[in-house]
């Protein structure tokens, strides 16, 4: 049985989206079911983050056209501390700078 307080905290994880619990398994707590349905490998959620990501980054490049009125094809750069995830929406980002790069000694000499 699910109580109050996972209730208040599942609505909050799920972001008030009730359709999400429909895989909510009694028998365990808040965060088991988490895992369940948002990390296993065969999770219902597993790929939401990333297509809602992928999503927010296309309306924000299709925004910067609009408000620049550039003629040219914006550059998707992350900055990222251990690279871009490959899945199939990483082809949407041009390059990429990591940690590494950031910090490794650059000798002139």
């Amino acid at each position: 049985m699910i109580d109050r307080k996972d209730i208040a905290q599942a609505y909050m994880v799920f972001g008030g989206i009730l359709y999400y619990l429909n895989d909510w398994d009694g028998r365990y707590g808040l965060p088991q079911n988490m895992d369940r349905i948002i990390f296993h490998e065969d999770a219902p959620l597993k790929d939401e983050f990333e297509s809602d990501y992928a999503e927010k980054l296309r309306n924000k490049l299709f925004a910067f056209g609009n408000e620049t009125r550039t003629t040219k094809t914006p550059h998707l750069t992350f900055v990222t501390t251990y690279g871009v995830k490959q899945n199939r929406h990483s082809n949407m980002v041009q390059s990429e700078v990591t940690l590494d790069a950031l910090f490794t000694p650059v000798f002139r000499g």
